[in-house]
């Protein structure tokens, strides 16, 4: 666990629930105050996940809504109706210049996973 460094600011994003397969779905939105000065950029703190299916689920995070997923990270195995969390030692270190989004590889039948990203904001 890191200190928070000068022009971070960190903060939680609201529980997201996804239920789609190979779909972008937003999880975190940059800052875009009208009197910003620069880029923002994200890191991730902590990611929280829970899979209310039941089985083995691959969650990505990245950039772009729907089709146009892009991950930014490997993608991370979730187990059936467990809460995960991973902290910012465990994943790559990795600088988001876009609104966070996730995806699943593929959905089990009936299921869905919730996702929770706390992250620094920078600039």
């Amino acid at each position: 666990m890191s200190l928070i460094k000068a022009g971070e600011v960190v903060l939680q994003g609201p529980i997201t629930n996804i239920a789609a397969a190979a779909t972008g779905t937003a999880v975190f939105q940059r800052s875009t105050f009208a009197q910003q000065v620069g880029t923002r950029s994200l890191r991730i703190k902590r990611l929280v996940v829970r899979n209310n299916g039941a089985g083995t689920q691959w969650i990505g995070i990245g950039t772009g809504l729907g089709g146009a997923f892009v991950p930014s990270i490997p993608y991370l195995q979730t187990m059936n109706n467990l809460d995960i969390e991973w902290g910012e030692d465990d994943l790559p270190d990795v600088e988001f210049f876009a609104d966070m989004t996730a995806s699943l590889v593929a959905i089990v039948a009936g299921g869905s996973v919730d996702v929770q990203v706390e992250v620094a904001e920078i600039g």
